[in-house]
């Protein structure tokens, strides 16, 4: 599921007009992750656009997954976070970011390890 997250976003921020790559080369030859894998919904109390009513499966999927450079996660999941990007914006952030790919892999969860 990560690996899709990471393909769908063709290198770039989920958010609109953000210009930072999520991979950054801090010397020649050597990479370094720009970015998180945030959640609409937060994964716990307390957390950003947290459901108590969401499953974990539901919290994990890739439905409800982005990837964020740096910056945006913590703006995203900092104070105010909640009020300054609702889940409505964040899921249009990734509608608009993924396209028809998001649509073919919407459903995509975690298994459980009981399935493995």
């Amino acid at each position: 599921m990560l690996a899709a997250l990471w393909t769908v976003s063709n290198g770039r921020c989920y958010a609109p007009g953000c210009i930072m790559p999520v991979v950054l080369e801090v010397r020649p030859g050597v990479y370094q992750k720009n970015s998180q894998v945030a959640h609409i919904y937060g994964v716990r109390p307390g957390a950003p656009r947290y459901r108590p009513d969401m499953s974990a499966e539901e919290r994990d999927s890739f439905a409800n997954l982005l990837l964020l450079c740096t910056a945006h996660h913590e703006e995203v999941d900092g104070k105010d976070g909640e009020d300054r990007y609702p889940p409505e914006a964040l899921r249009r952030w990734k509608a608009q970011h993924e396209g028809a790919a998001g649509f073919v892999l919407k459903n995509l969860t975690v298994p459980s390890t009981d399935a493995l």
